[in-house]
């Protein structure tokens, strides 16, 4: 043992060693600025975030601290391990009327919490009258809490609208109460602690499985849709009110009348399978400020205000964590401003419009597809929140995409909800093989006749063109609960798919790549392994169907006038798409499987594909040994699809060969499209090859 006076002398260098406090042994790592764009300030107002971090640099989500109270949740993890992003609540102090900073730190001592005093959310009553002007009525009060935290708590309630009592019987053998469906609504509600104002996402439903109504209903008309909140002096703002056509008509004493779908509104109909989405402010309070604030932050949700610089060296945003550079600051907020113009003048508005979406996602040059999302990834590169804020508003259309939500794949093996509705030559149709109810055929008129008419023009969903990057990117910074509905309603859907349930695909390049990249998308936000399995069936059916002779191609389609006519074929520019979905999911995984198909087929573009003579690559390759094949004229529409997929490829595996000709591909863009290195055409699946370059060109700043 050690001398008295030594052991003396080391206790009273460990004192003198030690932090005072936690506060010091605390490391300052992010900056938070939360800007309100309103005039008024959002006090005690739970804000809910996401912040990036680099490979290795927070291991465990229980390192982070804040100088205001905050709750911390890893949402996403880099292949090593570490935090790739990380799930914020935190609860700023608003030093200025329109901004809050809060600090960030690795280690420390944690601020404390406020009180766990829950405010119940007031009874909302929803009046929805048909055609033939009788009303039924829904009232949600019995709600339930699916999300507990300490700064936040996401409460639901399910309700239908019936005859009240006192109401005519319309239909044949009608009467009040259940038996009366005619449809639901859903809310969900944010609440924070001792705080009597709510955030809630209310929804108009017309997509009933058969367990939930004796029948569905199908299309049907109504005449208009309005909401009561039954408290006296109860404040109500509907975010895009005026996009929505929305009607708000302020009582003396009385709760204010909200005409969700106001009765002078033309063609009221929900399709089998839709829903109308609105986004609400309910404040039961006295203070104006706070609700003129509310106002604007349902619209304009607030952001981690990070620099460009920081999340792109992040490596954390999209499928491998490529950002490139954005356009100069004087460029990018000229581009913002052209937004901003561009989303008030230019997309189509109205309760049932696309509000800068596709209705039918079955189009031509898969204008929603990409390898992230990218309004998000605008303002990632440029700080600009326009194309953010455009995004989101974009995003609450998605409600009228027709799906059959509330459905659990697992429970109904029969079931192929295809492009979100069930199949009619499937087992399982959740009711509809008996039809829609007969007694709602009087207010059908209208509904049909046209291209998707009875859905307003909106289908749910194609794997040809699968998609949910702008779900996932809205739901990563914000956390909002009817964005994480959807997602599961989406994913569940596609988990009744052959290719999810058994080893099997969906008989196209780029059909197995956007649903693969889209199983992982929803792995990472959901946390649902369910989505790796159907992954890995999917893997495993791309392997079985692939060749594995000297032509390393995916599938082998047959004679199309459209593409090629005397030869099966396939085609180069749908290959990339189907190595990107590998390596996503090789990224997630580790699955050699994966990494051994991706290779195969990069060499197939680049023994295969490559025209050397006019410097493109193929439009169709034959599959017969032929060697024809059809050129592609265009040089700058799917070949910018194939840069990214050989990057991902030479990531994999290096190979000089897969960057020479990506670089040649980029020479082609680049000299068809003078704006193209300012940003101007930066589009996400050129993200990876503008990074690796950057690298490979910047090694000090990797």
């Amino acid at each position: 043992m050690f001398p008295v006076r030594i052991v003396k002398f080391l206790a009273a260098l460990a004192v003198a060693l030690a932090p005072q406090n936690a506060a010091d042994a605390r490391t300052p790592i992010r900056t938070l600025r939360f800007n309100q764009l309103g005039e008024a300030r959002l006090s005690d107002y739970t804000i809910v975030s996401a912040v990036p971090f680099a490979p290795g640099e927070i291991r465990d989500i229980a390192q982070l601290t804040a100088d205001a109270p905050a709750e911390f949740a890893a949402l996403e993890r880099h292949p090593d391990g570490s935090v790739k992003f990380a799930r914020i609540l935190t609860l700023p102090k608003w030093k200025a009327k329109k901004g809050a900073v809060v600090e960030l730190y690795r280690g420390g001592a944690a601020a404390p919490f406020p009180e766990a005093d829950w405010k119940e959310p007031p009874p909302l009553v929803l009046h929805l009258t048909d055609p033939s002007g009788i009303e039924r009525r829904a009232r949600l009060a019995n709600y339930r809490v699916i999300e507990d935290n300490k700064l936040r708590q996401v409460l639901r309630a399910d309700a239908a609208h019936v005859l009240t009592a006192s109401a005519p019987h319309v239909l044949a053998g009608e009467a009040p109460g259940p038996a009366a469906v005619f449809m639901s609504c859903t809310a969900f509600v944010e609440r924070f602690p001792r705080q009597n104002f709510f955030v809630i996402s209310l929804l108009l439903r017309n997509d009933a499985p058969a367990a939930t109504v004796p029948r569905a209903v199908g299309p049907v008309r109504f005449e208009s849709y309005r909401l009561e909140v039954d408290v006296p002096g109860a404040r109500v703002a509907v975010a895009w009110a005026a996009q929505n056509e929305c009607k708000i008509i302020e009582r003396e004493g009385a709760p204010a009348e909200i005409w969700l779908l106001p009765k002078d509104l033309k063609n009221l109909w929900l399709g089998d399978g839709q829903t109308k989405h609105w986004r609400l402010a309910v404040d039961l309070s006295a203070e104006n400020g706070r609700f003129q604030a509310l106002q604007v932050a349902i619209e304009h949700p607030l952001l981690p205000g990070l620099a460009p610089s920081e999340v792109i060296a992040a490596r954390a945003y999209g499928d491998f964590g490529d950002v490139a550079s954005g356009p100069p600051p004087a460029s990018a907020a000229k581009q913002a401003a052209a937004e901003r113009d561009h989303t008030k003048k230019s997309r189509e508005y109205g309760w049932c419009g696309p509000w800068g979406d596709i209705k039918d996602t079955h189009q031509t040059g898969s204008p929603r597809n990409g390898l992230c999302g990218e309004g998000v990834l605008r303002t990632i590169q440029t700080g600009f929140r326009e194309w953010f804020d455009g995004t989101w508003e974009k995003a609450a259309q998605h409600a009228l995409r027709p799906i059959l939500r509330d459905v659990r794949a697992a429970e109904h093996p029969n079931l192929l909800l295809f492009e979100g509705v069930p199949h009619p030559k499937w087992k399982d149709q959740l009711g509809r093989d008996a039809g829609f109810d007969p007694r709602f055929d009087a207010f059908r008129e209208g509904t049909s006749g046209g291209y998707r008419q009875e859905t307003h023009g909106w289908n749910g969903f194609d794997h040809e063109h699968f998609s949910v990057d702008d779900l996932y990117s809205l739901y990563l910074f914000t956390g909002d609960p009817w964005l994480r509905f959807e997602l599961e309603s989406v994913g569940q859907a596609l988990l009744t798919y052959d290719c999810a349930r058994k080893p099997a695909t969906t008989h196209s390049a780029r059909g197995d790549g956007w649903v693969l990249r889209g199983f992982c998308n929803l792995y990472k936000v959901l946390g649902d392994k369910n989505y790796l399995d159907a992954a890995r069936n999917l893997v495993l059916g791309m392997d079985a169907e692939r060749s594995k002779g000297d032509m390393k191609f995916l599938h082998d389609n047959g004679p199309d006038p459209r593409h090629m006519t005397n030869h099966p074929f396939e085609m180069p520019w749908q290959v990339a798409i189907a190595i990107d979905g590998l390596a996503v999911y090789y990224e997630i995984t580790r699955d050699e499987l994966a990494k051994t198909i991706a290779i195969d087929l990069a060499d197939f573009l680049v023994k295969d594909a490559w025209n050397a003579a006019d410097g493109t690559f193929k439009r169709a390759v034959a599959t017969d040994g032929s060697g024809a094949f059809v050129n592609e004229t265009d040089k700058t529409g799917t070949q910018s699809w194939i840069a990214s997929a050989l990057v991902a490829a030479h990531r994999l595996q290096p190979k000089p060969e897969y960057m020479i000709l990506a670089d040649g591909i980029y020479r082609n863009v680049k000299s068809s499209n003078a704006t193209f290195e300012k940003g101007g055409i930066q589009w996400t699946w050129w993200q990876s090859y503008l990074r690796y370059t950057h690298d490979r060109e910047s090694p000090a700043r990797k």
